[in-house]
């Protein structure tokens, strides 16, 4: 296997990228919605319904999430039916990390929404493993089946080079 070459980020143009070139259309949609709040729009789910349909020009689609919204399979399987999807899961461990303050305002950073909870009460702590209780290997099988390209990426890490190694393989299919 040949080595990736280094890319230092910074010095990429946006006008050196192809697709900039393009007139392809990029959306930003939301797929997590938490509780009762409402959340940043566009959802995917509706965003999807939305997507050029079979029949017209199929659409390269990536999903960049933390995959914790527990109804994302039928969303993919849906969008993949139609549609060549990339699934890129971000893993923040700092996520995971929320100790036992007791009570603190916490507020979502997409939303700009703040609430109280109590940190250390057996109601946050269900919802909090709940929330993170992910079984990876369960993704990664649901996502092979539907013929769907997956990444982990850690954003501790440096993922540049996995990003690179994805793409190759996916010219080399």
């Amino acid at each position: 296997m040949s080595e990736i070459p280094q890319i230092n980020i910074n010095e990429i143009e946006i006008h050196k990228i192809p697709i900039w070139k393009t007139d392809i259309p990029i959306l930003t949609t939301f797929q997590s919605r938490f509780g009762p709040d409402e959340w940043l729009k566009p959802y995917t789910d509706e965003t999807i319904d939305n997507l050029p349909s079979e029949g017209k020009k199929k659409s390269l689609v990536i999903i960049i999430s933390d995959f914790l919204d527990k109804k994302f399979k039928n969303t993919l399987k849906s969008l993949s039916n139609k549609h060549d999807v990339i699934c890129i899961h971000v893993e923040d461990k700092n996520e995971k990390r929320i100790p036992n303050l007791g009570l603190i305002e916490i507020e979502n950073n997409e939303s700009n929404i703040k609430k109280w909870v109590n940190t250390s009460s057996s109601d946050f702590k269900q919802i909090k493993e709940k929330t993170f209780k992910y079984k990876e290997n369960e993704l990664q099988k649901f996502l092979k089946k539907i013929n769907t390209n997956y990444l982990k990426i850690s954003s501790d890490s440096d993922y540049v080079k996995d990003l690179i190694k994805l793409f190759k393989f996916r010219n080399n299919n």
